[in-house]
């Protein structure tokens, strides 16, 4: 049992890889919009494969991203998945 512990822990940390670096893609340009003063918000495209990383469930990488970017935000990010995998992202960090 303990391998097979192990092995579903190793797909988990693969499943996970490009659904964090697509976070981190976010997260970024957030940090620019913010910078910038730009609008307070953004609409962001998943992208249906990365190079370099596993092919990934498009659908289930948007509601990931929603639940870590509203996890991480706490009450200052709201998300909205949109059609075409795209997240509507909107933040207010003067609350």
């Amino acid at each position: 049992i303990k391998e097979l512990k192990e092995i579903y822990k190793q797909k988990e940390h693969i499943k996970l890889e490009p659904y964090k670096a697509i976070h981190k893609q976010i997260w970024n340009n957030i940090e620019n919009g913010v910078k910038l003063n730009k609008e307070n918000y953004i609409v962001y495209q998943v992208p249906p494969f990365l190079f370099g990383y596993t092919q990934y469930d498009v659908d289930d990488c948007c509601e990931w991203q929603k639940n870590k970017l509203i996890k991480k935000g706490k009450q200052h990010i709201e998300v909205i998945v949109c059609e075409n995998n795209q997240l509507f992202i909107k933040w207010n960090f003067n609350k």
